[in-house]
């Protein structure tokens, strides 16, 4: 590795940056220097680094040994920030979302040195210690669940492990793909949110080729809540409650840089572990790779089946069924549109105007030209959308994504009309 140039990068310091390397090197003669100032250090470290491409450049030359330690190393530190609230008591004049951002441009390095030295921290895998299922648990359009067992000692969790039908059915060079697969997941191991399903990391069981992986996260008894809202009994109040748990998790992606790309019931699951109903999102960025056409995992719009074209935004489809542009925070924005029409009526986008899944072509050129889902009255479940919803809902659907609300607006508009928190 070549030796380390002067960090470019001194001016993104501020005086109270300054002032936390000044307090550590007056008491770097001490035997003690305490956590909290190396820690600070740490992050200081970090922003001169994202500050220089000549740090930059040293960082991803780094091979074997070198690059695997870095990397277990950064993705440590990277795992210490994930608790916000200690990164801001370290750096007082920084924001949250300077806090963020400092973590979106650290997670961007990190994906950057696993292209360039082909290996991978080894926090990003995960051991069940149970057997995998010989049935498929659930089975999926895009991926197949299995319900699995994991115990560490007496206790025994149930854990769900995802395994992608891209990787049964892989024509690409199966490496390849794979590889990219894990740079994806790293993305999804940087994400801590109450309202995001935490993702545990890939397992890789002994009896499968090493190229078909498994995603695993804990298992949500619940259910998603496109099938917990099919019943009568689920009152407005809890579907408000879910669609502002929903804009939470989705307004903490969108803060790190990370569009969720599928926006639909099936990936709003539903958690009651607290003793209340809450939404957990989950699946964010999956769908990204797919909808990529320089993805070597990439699926047209017109082989994504179970509906997902009843959701997505004109802008990311066209008359061909295939993706015009790529997703994007305001395309999410159209969906959640689409999941608050969902959710309240217990009905799929078009259900009434389109009921059949061979209408999916049919749909996305109606779309493209304009077309809308009518208001579902009372729906299937006798809830009544409210006419503030109904409106929010029409902006989401906009043509122009530069017209739609963003996720925080949209957020802020529903905690205001529902006096949710």
């Amino acid at each position: 590795m070549k030796p380390l140039k002067e960090p470019g990068g001194r001016e993104v310091l501020t005086l109270a940056d300054e002032e936390i390397i000044s307090r550590y090197n007056a008491n770097s003669q001490m035997d003690h220097i305490p956590t909290d100032t190396i820690r600070a250090i740490i992050i200081l470290w970090l922003k001169i680094i994202l500050g220089s491409l000549d740090a930059q450049e040293c960082i991803l030359e780094l091979r074997d040994d070198e690059a695997r330690v870095f990397l277990t190393a950064f993705q440590e530190f990277l795992d210490w920030m994930r608790d916000e609230t200690k990164a801001l008591s370290l750096l007082p004049e920084a924001s949250l979302q300077d806090i963020r951002d400092l973590r979106r441009r650290a997670m961007r390095l990190l994906v950057n040195l696993t292209k360039s030295s082909k290996d991978f921290p080894p926090s990003l895998f995960f051991t069940v210690q149970g057997k995998l299922p010989r049935d498929i648990s659930i089975p999926g359009n895009n991926a197949n669940l299995y319900i699995v067992s994991h115990k560490v000692g007496d206790q025994v969790t149930t854990l769900v492990a995802k395994q992608l039908r891209t990787f049964l059915n892989c024509q690409a060079d199966a490496a390849k793909v794979r590889e990219e697969f894990y740079r994806e997941a790293i993305t999804w191991r940087q994400v801590d949110h109450p309202r995001l399903l935490p993702f545990l990391g890939i397992w890789q069981y002994p009896s499968y080729p090493e190229d078909i992986p498994f995603l695993v996260a804990p298992y949500m008894e619940k259910g998603s809540s496109k099938g917990y809202v099919a019943n009568k009994d689920v009152t407005r109040e809890i579907v408000n409650r879910l669609l502002v748990d929903t804009l939470e998790g989705l307004v903490y992606l969108h803060s790190l840089g990370i569009v969720h790309c599928d926006i639909a019931g099936k990936n709003v699951l539903v958690d009651d572990s607290s003793g209340e109903i809450r939404a957990l999102l989950c699946d964010f960025g999956i769908s990204g790779v797919y909808s990529n056409p320089h993805s070597t995992m990439y699926n047209p719009p017109s082989e994504l089946a179970g509906g997902t074209l009843r959701w997505m935004a004109p802008e990311t489809q066209d008359a061909k069924l295939h993706a015009r542009q790529q997703p994007s925070f305001k395309s999410d924005s159209y969906s959640f549109g689409s999941l608050a029409l969902e959710l309240y009526s217990g009905m799929i986008p078009f259900e009434v105007e389109f009921p059949s899944v061979r209408d999916e072509a049919r749909i996305s050129l109606e779309v493209v030209k304009g077309l809308r889902p009518a208001h579902p009255g009372a729906g299937m479940y006798g809830r009544e959308m409210p006419p503030w919803l109904w409106s929010l809902i029409g902006e989401c659907w906009k043509d122009d994504p530069a017209e739609r609300p963003d996720a925080t607006t949209l957020l802020e508009r529903l905690r205001k009309e529902t006096l949710l928190k």
